[in-house]
C-alpha cells in the first residue's frame, strides 16, 4: 500500500524526502521494503508535466547527510529518470493499443469469415467444421458442438461436432434431456458458461462428468439466442 509509506508521502507531497538515520525512524511500515543493512536514504519524486508518477531512491549502508550540492545532483538525476519512465510507460501504452486494434482487427475478421460461410452451400456438418477451424486460430479449442434444443420437449440434440470423439456416446444425433446438460441452465439465464477442472467434474450434470470422462479439463456453453428466445448452444 501506498499510504503510510515513505513512497507514498513523496508522490504526494511532490518533494524530496531525506532520512539521514534510518534506525531512528520507527513508524510501522513507513519503510517497509528497505534493506536492514541501510543507515541512510533519501527518496526524489519523479515529476513530469502530467504529474508525479512515483519515487526514486537512493540509500547508503553508512550514516550521510548529503549536503546541498548532493541534493541539487540528485534532484536533476531523479529528472532524467522520471523523463525515461514517462517515456518508458507511453511506449508500453502504445503496445497495448496496438495489441488491442490487432485483437479488435482479428474479430472483425473472423466475424466477416463466419459471415460469409452462412452464406455458402455447405452441408451442416461441413458448415460447423469451417466455423470452428475459423474459430481456432483466435480461440484455441480441441472439439466443439452445435446442440439445439428439441421443439415442444425438454431434451437436446447434438446437430454436429468437430472433430468427432472416437466414442460410443457422442454422437452426432444424439439426443438427451434437460437436466443432463448445463445447457439447459445456459438458456435459462442467457449467459455464458464456463467451466475448469474440478468444476467440470463436480458440476451436477450428466453431459459435464462424461465431458470429464473423456480427458476433457476446460468446456464454454454459449446461449444461441433469436431475439430474447434461446434455441441452443
Amino acid at each position: 500500500p501506498v499510504e503510510g509509506t515513505a513512497p507514498g508521502e513523496v508522490l504526494r507531497a511532490g518533494k524530496p524526502l531525506v532520512i539521514v538515520e534510518v534506525a531512528e525512524d520507527v513508524r510501522t511500515n513507513y519503510l517497509h521494503g528497505v534493506p536492514a543493512d541501510v543507515r541512510s536514504l533519501a527518496l526524489y519524486p519523479l515529476t513530469t508535466p502530467q504529474g508525479c508518477l512515483g519515487a526514486v531512491g537512493f540509500a547508503s549502508t553508512s550514516v550521510v547527510t548529503w549536503d546541498e550540492p548532493a541534493r541539487e545532483l540528485l534532484t536533476r538525476v531523479a529528472g532524467l529518470v522520471a523523463l525515461a519512465a514517462a517515456r518508458m510507460l507511453a511506449l508500453v501504452k502504445q503496445d497495448e493499443y496496438q495489441n488491442k486494434l490487432a485483437v479488435q482487427r482479428g474479430h472483425y475478421n473472423l466475424l466477416l469469415e463466419i459471415n460469409k460461410l452462412l452464406f455458402s452451400e455447405l452441408e451442416p456438418q461441413a458448415l460447423f467444421a469451417a466455423i470452428s477451424r475459423s474459430l481456432h486460430n483466435l480461440l484455441r479449442h480441441d472439439y466443439a458442438f452445435l446442440v439445439l434444443q428439441e421443439v415442444g420437449t425438454n431434451r437436446f440434440r447434438i446437430h454436429a461436432m468437430q472433430p468427432p470423439i472416437a466414442t460410443s456416446f457422442f454422437q452426432t444425433g444424439l439426443t438427451y434431456p434437460g437436466e443432463w446438460s448445463p445447457s439447459k441452465r445456459v438458456l435459462a439465464n442467457g449467459r455464458t458458461l464456463v467451466l475448469n477442472g474440478d468444476g467440470l467434474a463436480s458440476y451436477p450434470t450428466e453431459i459435464s462428468h462424461r465431458l470429464y470422462d473423456e480427458g476433457v479439463r476446460s468446456a464454454c456453453w454459449v446461449p444461441l439466442l433469436i431475439g430474447d428466445r434461446g434455441i441452443g448452444t
